[in-house]
């Protein structure tokens, strides 16, 4: 068991304890001793538990997420429902106590319905973040291993490299040129260089170089350090605060309809009002004339509008999750219908991520790794120049490979490096043990590559490998096929022999090396000996072509943004389908890119360009900014620190799961756990489906509201029987809307939803061409409505009651009906979206089974005065029910007036 850890170092940023910090100030060893760890192997597991019992998660504490109190109190704060107990109330006054208590039946009812909504809403919500959450990777037991962030205690050994989100705060043990911004935590934008020693014990936070803070960004290097606080007492945690809670955000789709949901409820006011009024002007009892426009009121406004739009937006995020999209926002799901143009990186998106080392390049001569029949004749020139430029690749190296559970860490360049040099017998450990490390240039975008330092027999090997173009202008000599040094005289042939590889698909690595009696100053790479090339391949995911011709069919431009060499994107751009024909293909070098793109006169060349090859993370943001200011809605893919400003700046950014820094998972909406670039286009698909489905619900419910405010509204101004009362408009509501609106929340889409063009970020959930749908299904259902009234009244000539039963019952049948005239006019009647929609039939049967249950309970019959009606008069409400679905399809088809 672990004794209680010193307070100064756990609870660092206690009030109390501010001042009196001690971590930032002490030795290592005081440290490593106060911490009761290790400095290179880190806590054994068994102790690290023990520790996360004691200290609890690495979770900052937040409010408590809205309570079921305070959910269900809220289904009493509309407007609306505030008319609906007016209306019991005034029942309860006049002495109709029957209609009172199924008044308050159906706002506990709606008021249930609603609670279910909204806390499955906060649930699958919850759910989705624990699945977004962070990972560290740690040293445990000696051994590195990557586990949740939540996982981390006091004491634990972690390791950090550029791209990386620091997780717990920790004293640094170990750091190469490590770089951290911290505007996080001190607001300062420019990134702040790490060192090792120890500080004095004043101080300021902003000035702990040797510390990294929760909530901070690895830009540049790679670490060690101790944790010294995790959770709330983080220096973010006490920033923030115990209260913090992140505010629910109103999406533009919330919005749209909340616009929608404040227009309707005043034109239905007006409406109620002319009712009321033209009723009492008829000699109708005005009690019951207020009870029935306040009814028809609450009827008319689709109040539940927001709460299922919630439930259907969630219910997609679910379904993206659990399809290796983790979307991190409402706001994202609905963003990704409208998304016109994805600038997808190439490596482990469109392709899939498994690089290995196909063969390597000495003296201009090809040494096949796979096919020995390939290789230059002499076996022990052969054997000892792979050698070379292995041990080269695997001491600039900062991943790791365990080829006993072919577990790995790292870039997969470097990976494939270490997997071949394990396959040809070399020791990868053994090796970097026999060249110890002395200093490191990580690998950067900017200068794209990576130089190590390593001591043997008292002298130094510097050691780079990078891109061709950055490591051959360091070198000023070339290792020859006889392992002797000459003059490195022949650069144009080395070039074009590269871009012959790239247009291969081959991905291209150059190694040099020189050696040093004295060890060498920071900036090491210079006067290099050109070692060779190493060239790697990653064959495209099987998948990718047909979800680049899904996005091409769907109106979607798809741009490849990569760093690669402009041959080897070409030549994956023409297997996945991007372009037909890489020789034609418009491709622009990150060289020839404009410093300042939007002030380029030339943008229409750059809105044509297929493939940007060769780019840097700055030149990304601008890509994304020009394409926004020509009103493209950009989705950006992105795996690295330097990604995250234009990921956040895209309108959709798209992070990868699984080679993707958590500091480009952090600013991006959606992450894909798998990283292909099929479930881009899924997401996309669901985001279009999602947004269908509100679109046909909203037309569903005021079609359907429509129907029974101008059926009751005529029937009033014209003096004849009421076709419906109070309590059976309020039972009508929820009977008929409630369950199909859900059914239609959940549709599959069309087929063909991905051959249609985006939509305009600025249209409306009904645009005109709806809107004249809308009021056609309205008045279809109208019709028969008060036809079915006209028939019995008149031809008939049947009592009121009767009257109203045969108008009420045809009225749920109508509206039920509605589903099916929903479908564009281009989809077969028989087979559609809504047609192959299973919760359809269940809504329509569940109403159904209500209608006929509340039949038999006696006081629902008697409240919503139902009475029994023979053979004929049932087939006429049948008949009659029947009308709007042929007078819609006839206007559909045979007219062509409705979509």
């Amino acid at each position: 068991m672990c004794r209680d850890l010193n307070p100064f170092i756990i609870l660092g940023g206690a009030d109390k304890m501010k001042e009196k910090l001690t971590y930032h100030s002490i030795d290592l060893e005081t440290l490593t001793s106060e911490l009761e760890s290790n400095l290179e192997s880190g806590l054994t597991e068994k102790e690290a538990q023990i520790r996360l019992e004691k200290y609890g998660p690495n979770l900052q504490e937040k409010r408590k997420q809205k309570s079921i109190l305070k959910i269900i109190i809220e289904q009493f704060t509309s407007p609306i429902v505030w008319l609906l107990i007016g209306a019991g109330s005034l029942a309860f006054a006049f002495g109709e106590v029957p209609e009172g208590v199924a008044i308050v039946i159906v706002i506990v009812i709606n008021a249930s319905i609603g609670f279910v909504m909204e806390w499955q809403a906060v649930r699958s919500m919850h759910n989705l973040l624990k699945m977004g959450r962070a990972h560290s990777k740690v040293i445990r037991d000696g051994k590195t291993k990557e586990i949740d962030s939540s996982r981390l205690v006091p004491g634990d050994l972690i390791y950090l490299e550029a791209g990386d989100l620091v997780t717990a705060d920790a004293r640094l043990t170990k750091q190469h040129n490590l770089a951290v911004k911290e505007a996080a935590l001190t607001g300062e934008s420019t990134q702040v260089s790490k060192e090792v020693t120890k500080l004095p014990e004043d101080t300021v936070l902003a000035d702990r170089v040797n510390c990294v803070f929760k909530g901070t960004v690895i830009t540049r290097g790679n670490a060690k350090g101790l944790v010294t606080a995790t959770g709330n007492q983080t220096e973010l945690g006490h920033i923030t605060g115990l209260a913090q809670e992140a505010g629910s955000e109103v999406t533009p789709l919330d919005k749209k309809l909340n616009r929608l949901s404040r227009k309707l409820l005043w034109l239905t006011l007006v409406i109620t009002l002319f009712i009321f009024l033209s009723g009492v002007w008829r000699g109708r009892d005005w009690l019951i004339m207020i009870e029935t426009a306040i009814a028809l009121a609450v009827a008319a406004i689709p109040e539940g509008l927001p709460v299922i739009a919630t439930i259907t937006l969630a219910r997609g995020m679910v379904t993206l999750s659990k399809k290796n999209a983790i979307v991190k926002s409402l706001k994202a799901v609905q963003t990704l219908g409208e998304t016109n143009v994805i600038f997808t990186d190439k490596t482990g998106t469109l392709t899939e991520n498994e690089m290995y080392l196909d063969r390597i390049v000495i003296d201009r001569e090809t040494i096949s790794l796979r096919d020995e029949e390939q290789n230059i004749n002499d076996p022990e020139k052969n054997k000892a120049l792979i050698e070379r430029l292995l041990r080269t690749g695997i001491l600039c190296n900062d991943s790791s490979y365990d080829p006993e559970d072919e577990s790995t860490t790292g870039d997969p360049i470097e990976i494939a490096i270490l997997k071949i040099a394990v396959e040809r017998d070399l020791q990868p450990d053994q090796i970097r043990k026999d060249y110890p490390q002395v200093k490191e240039i990580p690998f950067e975008a900017e200068i794209q590559m990576m130089g190590t330092v390593n001591q043997v027999d008292g002298e130094y090997l510097i050691n780079v490998k990078g891109a061709p173009e950055a490591v051959i202008p360091k070198c000023t000599h070339l290792l020859d096929k006889n392992q002797e040094v000459v003059d490195f005289t022949d650069r144009d042939k080395w070039h074009q022999l590269m871009d012959e590889l790239a247009a291969n698909g081959f991905r291209v690595l150059c190694f040099a090396f020189r050696e040093s009696a004295e060890e060498p100053a920071d900036d090491f790479i210079h006067d290099l000996v050109f070692l060779g090339l190493g060239c790697f391949i990653d064959p495209p995911r099987d998948e990718v072509r047909e979800a680049v011709e899904s996005c091409l069919k769907a109106g979607i431009k798809v741009i490849m943004v990569t760093g690669d060499h402009p041959e080897t994107a070409g030549y994956i751009a023409e297997n996945v389908g991007l372009v037909k024909n890489r020789e034609e293909a418009v491709k622009t070098h990150g060289r020839d890119l404009p410093d300042k793109m939007l002030a380029d006169k030339d943008h229409q060349n750059l809105l044509d360009t297929h493939i940007f090859a060769r780019t840097n993370p700055s030149q990304k943001l601008d890509l994304v900014d020009l394409y926004q200011k020509h009103n493209y809605v950009v989705g950006m893919t992105g795996d690295g620190v330097n990604d995250a400003p234009a990921l956040k700046k895209a309108d959709i950014g798209i992070a990868m799961g699984e080679r993707g820094t958590e500091a480009a998972k952090e600013v991006s909406d959606i992450v894909l756990k798998d990283d292909a670039f099929s479930s881009i286009v899924l997401a996309i698909r669901q985001g279009r489906t999602i947004f269908r489905n509100i679109r046909l619900f909203v037309v569903y419910l005021l079609s359907c509201n429509l129907s029974e405010i101008l059926v009751v509204g005529i029937a009033s101004f014209l003096g004849i029987p009421l076709p419906l009362l109070t309590l059976q408009i309020l039972f009508l509501n929820m009977v008929t809307d409630v369950f199909p609106a859900l059914a239609l929340g959940m549709s599959e889409g069309d087929e063909d939803i991905m051959t249609k063009p985006p939509r305009t970020t600025d249209e409306p959930i009904i645009p005109t061409r709806l809107w004249v749908s809308l009021l056609s299904y309205g008045m279809a259902m109208t019709i028969a409505v008060l036809g079915i009234e006209f028939y019995a009244l008149y031809y008939m000539d049947l009592p009121d009651m009767k009257i109203n039963n045969m108008t009420f019952y045809t009225l749920i049948l109508v509206q039920l009906w509605n589903v099916f005239n929903l479908p564009e006019r281009q989809a077969s009647f028989f087979k559609n979206e809504v047609t192959k929609n299973k919760y359809i039939w269940m809504a329509i049967l569940i109403s159904i089974s209500i209608v006929v249950i509340s039949w038999f309970i006696i006081p629902v019959r008697e409240a919503l005065s139902l009475t029994s009606l023979n053979l004929e008069q049932w087939g006429l409400v049948a008949a009659f029910s029947l009308i709007p679905v042929i007078l819609v399809q006839l206007f559909k088809r045979a007219f062509r007036v409705i979509v």
